[in-house]
């Protein structure tokens, strides 16, 4: 009975990973068609494309989550940057059906956390997040674990501790666990940049002189201590950079600390490493550093990656060159290079999605902040030249209308 059995399961298991990749590459497909139309100014369509294909999926294979990660990700980009609060409207009451749907419920409470709500709207929220933690649809249980232990939106360690720990036991191997693993430990870990820490982004400004005493990216430090001092499971940057980052927290070699954390970003093979490495060692581009933190921007966005880790170098590349204008540094030619690296960022795609920050929400703001500093110099021309080329990657677009 066992050798007429093993035949039939090792055929299923087979039809079940054919069905999987056929499904990962419809979920490619969908993203693709649906940055073509955002990008000829079809928002509805672009929406609809990636909501209806993720529809269209079977809910209980984690296998998909990943690939599921970035569309829903792109989804909500462009609900918050890209369409009118008409078009939002529209597609949120006629699109989706939140009453019925779990998925389309979890969407549109993403939707209303990523856009800052206070309370008691975020109350509401985070209590039917965490009511969803409970459905059968992987994508939406997956989904609202990961969010509710990202340290950015909630800072309670043990609320965090809860989902992250039933991420970890229930799903180790996928992506979404691995992000989570290293947005746990970036909390924890990473040394307080100087002079005055920085939120994660403006919508947590509003709040921060009501927030405990922080330190990196507006983490409370009390939190951060709880999350280092935590029982669990650590993501391979930890693994691999533990010692650097130890010495960093301990004021010890420091120059040494560095220069491993830049050799992790540009040479490491998993690129949520690279990813984690560059987020630590790009804070000290103010503290002396910035020599050291440009050689590794500018290594790592050599050669034909398309990996958020070189997503993120090329968006720091403009940060940092509009933070040294800030500062007067205006080398000759520096705007010239710099509107080439905008160029470059416009241009690029990636393959992988990183969950600790909306890329494509990174990248319109880095652009954007490059413009305004521009004008601001009396760089006229460029600054025009740079608020163009962004309104015409999104055309019809709340970004389109900014510039």
């Amino acid at each position: 009975m066992s050798r007429l059995l093993l035949p039939f399961c090792l055929t299923l298991l087979l039809c079940l990973t054919a069905a999987s990749q056929d499904w990962e590459q419809q979920l490619i497909g969908d993203r693709d068609a649906a940055n073509a139309l955002f990008e000829s100014g079809q928002l509805m369509e672009g929406a609809t494309r990636l909501i209806t294909g993720m529809h269209a999926l079977p809910t209980d294979q984690p296998a998909l989550v990943d690939p599921v990660a970035g569309n829903v990700q792109f989804l909500v980009f462009a609900l918050e940057y890209l369409m009118t609060e008409e078009q939002v409207n529209t597609f949120t009451t006629q699109v989706l059906d939140t009453e019925n749907n779990e998925f389309d419920n979890f969407i549109a409470n993403l939707y209303n956390l990523q856009i800052g709500q206070e309370s008691p709207g975020k109350t509401i929220t985070t209590r039917e997040l965490h009511y969803l933690t409970s459905s059968s649809n992987v994508f939406v249980r997956v989904g609202t674990l990961f969010i509710l232990c990202e340290p950015y939106y909630f800072q309670d360690p043990l609320f965090i501790q809860q989902h992250l720990d039933i991420l970890t036991q229930e799903f180790p191997t996928l992506g979404v666990t691995q992000e989570a693993l290293l947005m746990a430990d970036l909390a924890a870990q990473q040394q307080p940049p100087e002079p005055e820490p920085q939120s994660k982004s403006t919508k947590s400004a509003a709040s921060a002189e009501s927030s405990p005493p922080s330190s990196a990216d507006g983490i409370p430090q009390a939190f951060q201590e709880a999350l280092a001092q935590r029982s669990r499971p650590v993501s391979p940057l930890l693994a691999r950079a533990g010692g650097a980052l130890e010495d960093l927290r301990q004021g010890n070699r420091r120059a040494g600390a560095l220069t491993e954390l830049g050799n992790i970003a540009t040479n490491d093979t998993d690129w949520r490493t690279r990813y984690g490495a560059l987020n630590l060692l790009e804070k000290y581009h103010e503290q002396g550093e910035r020599t050291r933190v440009y050689a590794t921007l500018n290594a790592m966005t050599q050669g034909n990656r398309r990996t958020p880790d070189v997503a993120r170098a090329r968006i720091l590349l403009v940060r940092k060159a509009v933070s040294d204008w800030e500062h007067g540094q205006v080398p000759p030619g520096g705007v010239r290079r710099v509107m080439r690296k905008v160029d470059e960022l416009l241009e690029m795609t990636w393959e992988n999605y990183s969950l600790e920050r909306v890329l494509w929400e990174d990248r319109f703001k880095a652009v954007f902040d490059c413009a305004a500093m521009l004008h601001q110099m009396g760089e006229t021309a460029a600054a025009i030249e740079a608020c163009q080329k962004l309104a015409a990657k999104y055309p019809d677009s709340q970004i389109a209308e900014e510039c």
